[in-house]
């Protein structure tokens, strides 16, 4: 049995603060009796007759999570000195939309803003959309899991517990802080398949802790067209450091959208739900910093145009495996979202008990080989026509890619390949 290819794990650990006020949450218009989440990418909200009025919430919320991670992609990729990035925009985004939820006034707006919500519905249209990867036939790919950790007697408000849901809530004591690292690197453990054992290192909860908020994504995709192991070869890899000697998987792909131009390749994985996107830097060596502007644009005009059509083009892909860690309590603020972190935080959603995020973690691992990665696909079902075998696409340069879900079109990961390890 083959092992997974693709996770991505977010922490985020609140204990007190000084700030207090008042938070709603689920609007009237946005509760569940009333705000639907269709199949086909829209919502229903009904007006003051009970007539349905079809809304494009749900998209537009895809178009500001993927926003959101291209931010933030900008601000870490100058930090990485090997230039490889993997993180999770909708894992983080799932995270955040909750303390959106439960945040209210000035550190409810920053986090909105930073998320681009531009709809008080929004964080729980996201939620809703989540809620659509317990189906059967999406959980054998990718599955998206909440734990909220807290101190047995503080006392968090029914509201939120129904957002996160009661099966998820788990009451413990912080006070006995080995315990609880190790219960929630187990449950972290569980939930990625055993492929991130310590998302928590000793010494990050203290008796100061009282609530863990941990979000794990999963993600094991296989490809629609395996590599097979045989035809890959080693070949020199442009990177930004220099050429290395690399091992690249090689197949001629049928029914695969494609533009030469900009040279932005859609790698589908098996089900068609999910797709690996992946776009070179224009010049070999170049980083792929010139990329991030054009990704929001390029992308959605080569998979979503029906007048795109699908191609048949030789792929020489490199494979690749790492695993990052990112600190999110530097790299937010950097972003607008500062008040959670301070005594100014205003969690009053979530308890009376004045709270503030202390710490934010985020960790995330990719392998991509001649089986699969993690990814999100294309739709192979359509009737397509035969296009030349002269496309080719030679990943051997740096490049950026994208998995994503052409059902919501969220990106579930985003991440740059730009040095082997040599």
């Amino acid at each position: 049995m083959r092992q997974p290819v693709a996770l991505l794990i977010v922490a985020l650990l609140a204990v007190g603060s000084l700030a207090l006020g008042e938070a709603q949450l689920r609007p009237a218009e946005c509760r569940n009796e009333n705000f639907v989440v269709n199949g086909q990418g829209t919502s229903n909200v009904l007006d003051g007759k009970g007539e349905a009025a079809t809304t494009e919430l749900p998209t537009n919320v895809a178009a500001s999570v993927n926003a959101f991670g291209f931010k933030l992609f900008d601000n870490v990729l100058p930090k990485v000195e090997d230039g490889n990035v993997v993180f999770s925009p909708l894992s983080l985004a799932a995270s955040m939309s909750l303390l959106h939820i439960g945040a209210a006034n000035e550190t409810q707006e920053e986090i909105g803003l930073v998320l681009e919500y531009v709809s008080e519905c929004y964080p729980f249209v996201l939620q809703d959309l989540l809620e659509g990867y317990k189906d059967p036939e999406v959980s054998e790919q990718v599955s998206l899991a909440t734990r909220l950790y807290v101190q047995a007697g503080l006392d968090i408000k029914e509201d939120f517990i129904d957002t996160v849901g009661e099966d998820n809530v788990q009451k413990t004591d912080f006070a006995n802080s080995e315990n609880v690292t190790q219960e929630v690197n187990d449950w972290v453990a569980n939930q990625t398949r055993g492929l991130i054992k310590d998302l928590l290192a000793p010494g990050q909860l203290d008796v100061s802790t009282v609530m863990a908020l941990v979000n794990a994504l999963y993600f094991q995709g296989a490809w629609m067209s395996p590599f097979e192991s045989e035809n890959t070869f080693k070949g020199m890899f442009n990177g930004t450091k220099g050429v290395v000697e690399t091992d690249f998987m090689n197949q001629t792909i049928s029914n695969v959208k494609f533009d030469p131009d900009e040279q932005i390749l859609e790698l589908p994985y098996q089900g068609g739900r999910f797709s690996m996107v992946v776009m070179l830097a224009p010049n070999p060596g170049d980083d792929v910093s010139s990329l991030l502007s054009l990704g929001p644009i390029l992308v959605p005009s080569v998979l979503d145009d029906p007048a795109f059509g699908f191609s048949t083009v030789k792929v020489n892909f490199p494979k690749f495996s790492f695993e990052q860690e990112h600190d999110l309590t530097s790299i937010l603020p950097e972003l607008g979202i500062e008040k959670v972190f301070t005594n100014e935080a205003d969690l009053s959603g979530i308890s009376d008990v004045p709270l503030k995020v202390d710490a934010a973690v985020h960790k995330a691992r990719i392998t991509v080989d001649e089986e699969g990665t993690e990814a999100a696909a294309a739709d192979a079902s359509l009737i397509v026509p035969l296009f030349s075998l002269e496309n080719s696409f030679v990943a051997d340069r740096p490049f950026i890619f994208m998995i994503r879900d052409n059902a919501s079109k969220l990106f579930l990961f985003m991440g740059a390949y730009s040095n082997p390890k040599s």
